[in-house]
Parts: C-alpha cells; structure tokens; sequence
C-alpha cells in the first residue's frame, strides 16, 4: 500500500507542477515574461504572488495574481501591492 500512496502522491506533484506551469505561461501572456516589480527585469524563479493576499481576503484566482521574482515577493510580503498597473 505504500507504494501505491507514494505512486499516487508523486502523480499529484506531476499534475500541481503541470498546473502552476500552465499557469505561469498563462499571466506571462497577460502581463509579461518577467518580474512586474517597476525596474526589475528578472525572468527566472518567477513566484506567483496574490495581489490581494488570501490573509486579507484575496481569492486564488487568475484575476489576483502576478509575477514577482522571489525577492520582490518576499519584500511585498503580506500587502496589498498591485504591481499590474
């Protein structure tokens, strides 16, 4: 039983990687191939941020969401910063 819980998590991890990526292309089709913080131009390691953070209400959702570089994620933090503007 093991194996089949270790097969069907790692068929998860698949599908959730297959998702992100998919969603990743799909904003890079929005608003662009690199980080939306002003000046930066950064086009790898791109995080999926919540504009509105889930903590303050925001949905996961497509119309919430932007591309941040790790760092200019990380400085945003838990605010309410649209960078899409």
């Amino acid at each position: 039983q093991t194996r089949c819980r270790d097969c069907s998590n790692a068929r998860n991890r698949q599908r959730l990687s297959k998702e992100r990526a998919d969603l990743v292309s799909l904003l890079k089709s929005l608003h662009g191939d690199s980080c939306l913080y002003p000046g930066c131009d950064k086009i790898d390691a791109l995080e999926i941020d919540h504009v509105i953070p889930r903590s303050l209400g925001g949905e996961s959702e497509v119309s919430n969401y932007q591309l941040l570089c790790r760092s200019h994620n990380a400085i945003k933090n838990a605010t309410y910063i649209d960078y899409r503007e």
